[in-house]
């Protein structure tokens, strides 16, 4: 009596290039469970190239292995009849109703090293030429995880790039408009005190022409470092553009904001911005001014502000002028 051909699947250059596109490890398995095909997102999963194991029972052509002391460990190994992917095979190849998305935790033996994987199981029913094969989808939810957490800290870092200054690490002048839109709302509706200021570093171009851009950089970078020291985790600091620099200070009056002002101008005008020939120093002009009574806009609190730091710098710089009349901090 001549012997029943054992059924046999073999893709065709066509599909085999199209299993190996999808980036989700793939099986073709017959009732036994032998392994006829398989993609190459399945063989850089599991360590193995396809040649190794091709016609082995997928459990041990996977690696898969239970631990002895584990409920599982019932000497059958990876053919054990617990075995979630030894269900999924055998259910959609006796009924012929696709098994979707069932989850199972498995542990594996990955280039000699113990991997337990957390797998979305998926499978169906393909026949060729008149046999019947389980094509399985084993997708890895514990990379899935991590490609998410690692999708979601480029998003984090992208949206810390858009909004944070690169020079200084403060927020930038775009991200400052959208939270001083927000600040001046939140402010109107529980009726609490918003104070802003502008601040110039005086005769900053003189600086960058003598000593040149670098030790122009370092100085801005020292100015700001001394704005975050003295401000609140509640206020705002950014760089507004150029030798320009903002605050924005929640739950502080005018005369809060133009006491902090004073002790910022006097850390800035002590302070010595080390360079490796030589050591720089500067002075700031100020404007201060707190949210007004009447309605206003992001651009006219701004304006405000500016006008009094234009103030400043108009009698003679180095100084903090604030809305109810200018405080004198120094003299030019």
């Amino acid at each position: 009596m001549r012997s029943r051909r054992k059924p046999t699947f073999r893709p065709s250059k066509l599909i085999q290039d199209m299993l190996d596109t999808v980036p989700v490890p793939i099986a073709v398995v017959d009732r036994e469970r032998r392994l006829h095909a398989g993609n190459r997102c399945l063989e850089q999963r599991f360590g193995k190239t396809f040649r190794e194991i091709q016609g082995q029972p997928i459990g041990e052509a996977l690696g898969s292995a239970y631990a002895k002391d584990s409920p599982r460990g019932c000497g059958e190994g990876p053919l054990c009849s617990e075995c979630p992917l030894r269900q999924v095979i055998s259910s959609v190849l006796d009924s012929g109703d696709p098994v979707e998305r069932a989850e199972a935790r498995m542990p594996f033996l990955v280039s000699g090293r113990r991997v337990d994987l957390n797998l979305r199981l998926s499978a169906s029913r393909i026949t060729y030429e008149g046999q019947s094969f389980a094509l399985v989808c084993l997708e890895d939810l514990t990379e899935c995880s991590q490609l998410r957490q690692e999708l979601q800290r480029r998003d984090d870092l992208m949206a810390q790039m858009s909004s944070v200054d690169a020079l200084t690490g403060l927020l930038n002048h775009r991200y400052f408009h959208e939270v001083l839109g927000d600040e001046i709302d939140r402010a109107r509706r529980y009726q609490r005190d918003l104070s802003l200021a502008l601040i110039d570093v005086d005769h900053f171009k003189l600086i960058n022409d003598r000593h040149g851009h670098a030790a122009g950089d370092q100085l801005l970078r020292g100015v700001g470092e001394i704005l975050r020291l003295t401000t609140r985790a509640t206020d705002r600091v950014a760089r507004y553009g150029g030798d320009e620099f903002a605050l924005l200070l929640p739950e502080t009056n005018l005369a809060e904001a133009e006491t902090l002002l004073r002790r910022v101008h006097a850390m800035v005008r002590g302070a010595v911005f080390g360079q490796p020939e030589f050591e720089l120093s500067c002075t700031i002009s100020a404007g201060v001014a707190a949210l007004p009574r009447w309605l206003c806009t992001p651009s006219e609190f701004l304006d405000l502000a500016d006008t009094l730091l234009y103030h400043a710098k108009r009698e003679g710089r180095n100084r903090v002028a604030a809305e109810e009349g200018m405080v004198t901090a120094g003299t030019a």
